[in-house]
Protein backbone atom coordinates (compact mmCIF):
# COMPACT_ATOMS: atom_id res chain seq x y z
CA UNK A 1 0.00 0.00 0.00
CA UNK A 2 3.22 2.75 0.65
CA UNK A 3 4.73 1.58 -2.64
CA UNK A 4 1.54 2.45 -3.87
CA UNK A 5 0.98 5.48 -2.96
CA UNK A 6 4.80 6.37 -3.25
CA UNK A 7 4.03 5.72 -7.16
CA UNK A 8 1.02 7.78 -6.93
CA UNK A 9 2.33 10.83 -5.09
CA UNK A 10 5.30 10.21 -8.21
CA UNK A 11 3.16 10.13 -10.95
CA UNK A 12 0.70 12.97 -10.16
CA UNK A 13 4.10 15.41 -9.04
CA UNK A 14 5.63 14.60 -12.77
CA UNK A 15 1.82 14.82 -14.28
CA UNK A 16 1.26 18.40 -12.67
CA UNK A 17 4.46 20.09 -11.65
CA UNK A 18 7.03 18.97 -14.77
CA UNK A 19 5.13 18.00 -17.94
CA UNK A 20 2.95 20.97 -18.06
CA UNK A 21 6.00 23.19 -17.72
CA UNK A 22 8.34 21.39 -20.48
CA UNK A 23 5.38 21.17 -22.47
CA UNK A 24 5.27 24.82 -22.52
CA UNK A 25 9.43 25.10 -22.66
CA UNK A 26 8.85 23.16 -26.15
CA UNK A 27 6.43 25.71 -27.39
CA UNK A 28 8.82 28.61 -26.74
CA UNK A 29 12.12 27.18 -28.16
CA UNK A 30 10.33 25.15 -31.28
CA UNK A 31 8.87 26.46 -33.87
CA UNK A 32 5.17 24.44 -34.82
CA UNK A 33 6.22 22.77 -37.80
CA UNK A 34 9.02 20.98 -36.05
CA UNK A 35 6.03 20.09 -33.21
CA UNK A 36 2.77 19.68 -34.91
CA UNK A 37 1.13 18.26 -32.25
CA UNK A 38 1.89 21.62 -30.25
CA UNK A 39 -0.51 24.48 -31.78
CA UNK A 40 -1.21 27.67 -30.10
CA UNK A 41 -3.22 30.54 -32.50
CA UNK A 42 -3.41 33.51 -30.46
CA UNK A 43 -4.40 36.83 -32.44
CA UNK A 44 -3.92 34.07 -35.87
CA UNK A 45 -6.26 34.34 -38.65
CA UNK A 46 -9.66 35.43 -38.69
CA UNK A 47 -8.68 37.58 -35.10
CA UNK A 48 -10.68 35.71 -32.92
CA UNK A 49 -9.67 37.19 -30.20
CA UNK A 50 -10.32 40.80 -31.10
CA UNK A 51 -14.02 39.41 -31.87
CA UNK A 52 -14.45 37.80 -28.37
CA UNK A 53 -13.28 41.07 -26.63
CA UNK A 54 -15.82 43.16 -28.42
CA UNK A 55 -18.86 40.51 -27.50
CA UNK A 56 -17.77 40.68 -24.00
CA UNK A 57 -18.67 43.92 -24.08
CA UNK A 58 -21.86 44.30 -26.67
CA UNK A 59 -25.55 43.95 -25.22
CA UNK A 60 -28.85 43.92 -27.04
CA UNK A 61 -27.99 43.42 -31.00
CA UNK A 62 -30.34 43.48 -33.90
CA UNK A 63 -28.02 40.62 -35.62
CA UNK A 64 -26.04 38.48 -34.11
CA UNK A 65 -23.62 36.02 -36.93
CA UNK A 66 -22.12 32.54 -36.60
CA UNK A 67 -19.92 30.54 -38.69
CA UNK A 68 -16.86 30.13 -40.75
CA UNK A 69 -14.82 31.96 -42.75
CA UNK A 70 -17.13 32.38 -44.94
CA UNK A 71 -19.67 34.55 -42.31
CA UNK A 72 -16.70 37.16 -41.50
CA UNK A 73 -15.30 36.94 -45.07
CA UNK A 74 -19.10 37.53 -46.54
CA UNK A 75 -21.14 40.19 -44.01
CA UNK A 76 -19.53 43.89 -43.65
CA UNK A 77 -20.63 45.03 -40.52
CA UNK A 78 -19.95 48.56 -41.69
CA UNK A 79 -22.63 48.32 -43.86
CA UNK A 80 -25.32 47.80 -41.71
CA UNK A 81 -26.06 51.45 -40.56
CA UNK A 82 -30.03 51.09 -39.31
CA UNK A 83 -29.10 47.85 -37.65
CA UNK A 84 -26.80 46.42 -34.86
CA UNK A 85 -24.91 43.52 -35.65
CA UNK A 86 -22.06 41.17 -34.51
CA UNK A 87 -20.00 39.38 -36.56
CA UNK A 88 -18.80 36.19 -34.75
CA UNK A 89 -17.84 34.16 -37.46
CA UNK A 90 -14.51 32.40 -37.06
CA UNK A 91 -11.71 30.73 -38.97
CA UNK A 92 -13.20 26.80 -39.58
CA UNK A 93 -16.29 27.29 -36.91
CA UNK A 94 -18.44 25.05 -36.36
CA UNK A 95 -21.61 23.57 -35.16
CA UNK A 96 -19.25 22.97 -31.99
CA UNK A 97 -17.59 26.42 -31.50
CA UNK A 98 -21.06 28.06 -32.33
CA UNK A 99 -22.55 26.22 -29.55
CA UNK A 100 -20.23 27.26 -27.26
CA UNK A 101 -20.61 31.08 -28.67
CA UNK A 102 -24.15 30.83 -27.87
CA UNK A 103 -23.84 29.20 -24.61
CA UNK A 104 -21.53 32.33 -23.69
CA UNK A 105 -23.14 35.24 -25.24
CA UNK A 106 -26.70 34.42 -26.04
CA UNK A 107 -28.32 35.64 -22.91
CA UNK A 108 -26.41 39.15 -23.34
CA UNK A 109 -26.46 39.73 -26.56
CA UNK A 110 -30.62 39.19 -26.88
CA UNK A 111 -30.29 38.92 -30.73
CA UNK A 112 -33.45 39.65 -32.49
CA UNK A 113 -32.12 37.54 -35.44
CA UNK A 114 -29.38 35.03 -35.49
CA UNK A 115 -27.81 34.58 -38.97
CA UNK A 116 -26.01 30.81 -38.75
CA UNK A 117 -23.94 29.96 -41.68
CA UNK A 118 -23.96 26.52 -42.38
CA UNK A 119 -21.53 25.42 -45.48
CA UNK A 120 -21.47 21.72 -45.83
CA UNK A 121 -17.85 21.19 -46.09
CA UNK A 122 -17.67 22.67 -42.29
CA UNK A 123 -20.41 20.14 -41.41
CA UNK A 124 -18.08 17.53 -42.75
CA UNK A 125 -15.37 18.96 -40.79
CA UNK A 126 -13.73 17.60 -37.22
CA UNK A 127 -13.55 20.90 -35.92
CA UNK A 128 -10.14 20.64 -34.56
CA UNK A 129 -8.79 24.03 -36.52
CA UNK A 130 -11.73 26.21 -34.77
CA UNK A 131 -11.39 24.40 -31.40
CA UNK A 132 -7.69 25.29 -31.16
CA UNK A 133 -8.33 28.79 -32.28
CA UNK A 134 -10.98 29.13 -29.58
CA UNK A 135 -8.62 27.56 -26.61
CA UNK A 136 -5.63 30.02 -27.80
CA UNK A 137 -8.01 32.91 -27.56
CA UNK A 138 -10.13 32.39 -24.51
CA UNK A 139 -9.52 32.74 -21.09
CA UNK A 140 -8.19 29.74 -19.37
CA UNK A 141 -11.06 28.94 -16.72
CA UNK A 142 -13.02 26.10 -15.54
CA UNK A 143 -16.26 26.28 -15.82
CA UNK A 144 -19.46 24.86 -17.45
CA UNK A 145 -19.33 26.16 -21.22
CA UNK A 146 -15.70 26.08 -21.48
CA UNK A 147 -15.61 22.45 -20.35
CA UNK A 148 -18.34 21.62 -22.54
CA UNK A 149 -16.10 23.17 -25.63
CA UNK A 150 -13.59 20.56 -24.61
CA UNK A 151 -15.91 17.34 -24.31
CA UNK A 152 -17.50 18.20 -27.83
CA UNK A 153 -14.14 18.67 -29.27
CA UNK A 154 -12.58 16.39 -31.13
CA UNK A 155 -8.86 15.81 -31.09
CA UNK A 156 -8.48 16.03 -27.40
CA UNK A 157 -4.88 14.51 -26.73
CA UNK A 158 -4.05 17.80 -29.05
CA UNK A 159 -6.52 20.40 -27.22
CA UNK A 160 -5.07 19.70 -23.92
CA UNK A 161 -1.50 20.83 -25.37
CA UNK A 162 -2.99 23.60 -26.67
CA UNK A 163 -4.98 24.59 -23.48
CA UNK A 164 -1.75 23.92 -21.24
CA UNK A 165 0.34 26.57 -23.63
CA UNK A 166 -2.75 29.20 -23.12
CA UNK A 167 -2.74 28.73 -19.10
CA UNK A 168 0.86 29.65 -19.04
CA UNK A 169 0.49 32.49 -21.58
CA UNK A 170 -2.30 34.05 -19.59
CA UNK A 171 -0.10 33.73 -16.54
CA UNK A 172 3.21 34.86 -17.58
CA UNK A 173 3.24 36.12 -20.82
CA UNK A 174 -0.29 38.00 -21.18
CA UNK A 175 -1.00 39.53 -25.04
CA UNK A 176 -4.20 41.49 -25.58
CA UNK A 177 -6.38 40.58 -28.66
CA UNK A 178 -5.11 42.19 -31.61
CA UNK A 179 -7.08 43.86 -33.93
CA UNK A 180 -4.75 43.81 -36.74
CA UNK A 181 -1.75 41.36 -37.92
CA UNK A 182 0.04 41.07 -41.05
CA UNK A 183 -2.46 40.05 -43.14
CA UNK A 184 -5.66 41.19 -41.76
CA UNK A 185 -7.66 44.44 -40.29
CA UNK A 186 -10.64 44.04 -37.92
CA UNK A 187 -13.61 46.30 -38.08
CA UNK A 188 -15.82 47.04 -35.46
CA UNK A 189 -18.86 44.41 -35.78
CA UNK A 190 -16.18 41.64 -36.37
CA UNK A 191 -15.33 41.68 -40.10
CA UNK A 192 -12.52 41.16 -40.81
CA UNK A 193 -10.46 42.89 -44.03
CA UNK A 194 -7.71 41.55 -45.59
CA UNK A 195 -4.94 43.95 -46.44
CA UNK A 196 -3.73 42.00 -49.85
CA UNK A 197 -5.71 39.75 -51.70
CA UNK A 198 -4.09 37.39 -54.29
CA UNK A 199 -5.53 34.77 -56.68
CA UNK A 200 -5.73 31.55 -55.22
CA UNK A 201 -8.82 30.10 -57.52
CA UNK A 202 -6.56 26.77 -58.00
CA UNK A 203 -8.27 24.14 -59.96
CA UNK A 204 -11.82 24.50 -61.31
CA UNK A 205 -12.97 21.54 -62.60
CA UNK A 206 -12.64 19.18 -59.43
CA UNK A 207 -15.52 17.56 -58.37
CA UNK A 208 -16.08 17.58 -54.66
CA UNK A 209 -18.50 15.27 -52.57
CA UNK A 210 -19.43 16.61 -48.82
CA UNK A 211 -20.29 13.59 -46.41
CA UNK A 212 -23.08 13.59 -43.75
CA UNK A 213 -21.52 13.79 -40.19
CA UNK A 214 -24.28 13.11 -37.41
CA UNK A 215 -22.20 14.79 -35.14
CA UNK A 216 -22.40 18.28 -36.51
CA UNK A 217 -25.54 17.05 -37.43
CA UNK A 218 -26.71 17.01 -33.66
CA UNK A 219 -25.00 20.18 -32.60
CA UNK A 220 -26.55 22.06 -35.40
CA UNK A 221 -29.84 21.04 -34.47
CA UNK A 222 -29.13 21.21 -30.56
CA UNK A 223 -28.14 24.89 -31.21
CA UNK A 224 -31.10 25.38 -32.21
CA UNK A 225 -33.08 24.40 -29.78
CA UNK A 226 -30.96 26.20 -27.67
CA UNK A 227 -31.51 29.14 -28.82
CA UNK A 228 -35.54 28.55 -29.27
CA UNK A 229 -35.15 28.23 -25.38
CA UNK A 230 -33.60 30.50 -24.19
CA UNK A 231 -35.35 33.18 -27.05
CA UNK A 232 -38.28 31.85 -28.40
CA UNK A 233 -38.51 35.16 -30.40
CA UNK A 234 -35.52 35.17 -31.93
CA UNK A 235 -35.01 34.24 -35.75
CA UNK A 236 -32.42 31.50 -36.47
CA UNK A 237 -31.60 32.33 -40.16
CA UNK A 238 -29.53 29.21 -41.55
CA UNK A 239 -27.80 30.53 -44.93
CA UNK A 240 -25.60 29.56 -47.27
CA UNK A 241 -22.83 32.55 -48.42
CA UNK A 242 -22.16 32.70 -51.96
CA UNK A 243 -19.20 31.21 -53.00
CA UNK A 244 -17.76 31.11 -56.89
CA UNK A 245 -20.09 29.44 -59.44
CA UNK A 246 -17.30 26.85 -60.78
CA UNK A 247 -17.28 25.81 -56.81
CA UNK A 248 -20.77 25.65 -56.32
CA UNK A 249 -21.42 23.62 -59.58
CA UNK A 250 -18.49 21.23 -58.40
CA UNK A 251 -20.46 20.01 -55.03
CA UNK A 252 -22.09 16.94 -56.63
CA UNK A 253 -24.36 16.66 -53.59
CA UNK A 254 -25.09 20.06 -52.36
CA UNK A 255 -28.75 19.57 -53.32
CA UNK A 256 -28.85 17.18 -50.02
CA UNK A 257 -27.40 19.65 -47.80
CA UNK A 258 -30.43 22.09 -49.37
CA UNK A 259 -32.55 19.22 -48.58
CA UNK A 260 -31.12 18.76 -44.81
CA UNK A 261 -31.71 22.19 -43.65
CA UNK A 262 -35.03 22.92 -45.32
CA UNK A 263 -36.44 19.95 -43.47
CA UNK A 264 -35.38 21.41 -40.41
CA UNK A 265 -37.76 24.66 -41.32
CA UNK A 266 -40.16 22.24 -41.20
CA UNK A 267 -39.71 21.32 -37.74
CA UNK A 268 -39.09 24.29 -36.12
CA UNK A 269 -40.63 27.85 -35.79
CA UNK A 270 -38.71 31.29 -36.39
CA UNK A 271 -36.26 28.95 -38.28
CA UNK A 272 -35.53 29.62 -41.82
CA UNK A 273 -32.82 29.00 -44.66
CA UNK A 274 -31.07 30.34 -47.79
CA UNK A 275 -28.60 29.37 -49.88
CA UNK A 276 -27.84 32.62 -51.50
CA UNK A 277 -25.98 30.85 -54.49
CA UNK A 278 -29.26 29.80 -55.29
CA UNK A 279 -31.49 33.46 -55.63
CA UNK A 280 -31.75 35.36 -58.54
CA UNK A 281 -29.71 39.05 -57.25
CA UNK A 282 -26.88 36.19 -57.33
CA UNK A 283 -24.92 37.87 -60.38
CA UNK A 284 -21.23 37.82 -58.23
CA UNK A 285 -18.13 37.49 -60.56
CA UNK A 286 -15.80 35.05 -59.74
CA UNK A 287 -12.98 36.99 -60.57
CA UNK A 288 -13.41 39.96 -59.14
CA UNK A 289 -16.00 39.24 -56.01
CA UNK A 290 -14.40 36.34 -54.68
CA UNK A 291 -10.03 36.27 -53.83
CA UNK A 292 -10.39 32.07 -54.03
CA UNK A 293 -12.99 29.59 -54.61
CA UNK A 294 -15.00 30.62 -51.30
CA UNK A 295 -13.99 33.55 -50.07
CA UNK A 296 -15.28 37.07 -51.11
CA UNK A 297 -13.20 39.99 -51.65
CA UNK A 298 -13.72 43.47 -49.98
CA UNK A 299 -15.83 44.56 -53.25
CA UNK A 300 -17.82 41.10 -53.07
CA UNK A 301 -18.58 41.55 -49.35
CA UNK A 302 -20.02 44.63 -49.73
CA UNK A 303 -22.24 43.58 -52.54
CA UNK A 304 -23.96 40.62 -50.65
CA UNK A 305 -24.19 42.84 -47.54
CA UNK A 306 -26.08 45.08 -49.52
CA UNK A 307 -28.38 42.40 -50.42
CA UNK A 308 -28.74 40.95 -47.16
CA UNK A 309 -29.50 44.16 -45.22
CA UNK A 310 -32.54 44.30 -46.96
CA UNK A 311 -33.60 40.48 -45.61
CA UNK A 312 -32.69 41.19 -42.43
CA UNK A 313 -34.76 44.22 -42.59
CA UNK A 314 -37.46 42.16 -42.86
CA UNK A 315 -36.91 39.62 -40.62
CA UNK A 316 -36.39 42.25 -37.61
CA UNK A 317 -39.74 44.39 -38.37
CA UNK A 318 -41.80 40.55 -38.28
CA UNK A 319 -41.04 40.35 -35.00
Amino acid sequence: MKLFIKRFLLVSFVSVLIIPPFIYLLHILFPSPFLPNINYKKNGSGLLGAKLAEADTTRDIDVLVIGSSHAYRSINTQIFKSISILNLGSSGQTPIQSNYLLNKYLAELKPKVILWEVFPGLLNSDGLESSIDFISNIEPRVSEIENQLFLDSNGKEIITLTYIINVFEFFFNPVNAKTENEKEMYLPGGFIMKKNYQNAHGLKDRKTYFDFPPNQNDKLEKGISFIHNTLPETKIFLFQAPITNYYFEAINNMPEFDSFFESLTLAENNLLYKNFNLTKQNNYNDSIDFYDAVHMTYIGANKFSEALQKDLSVLINER
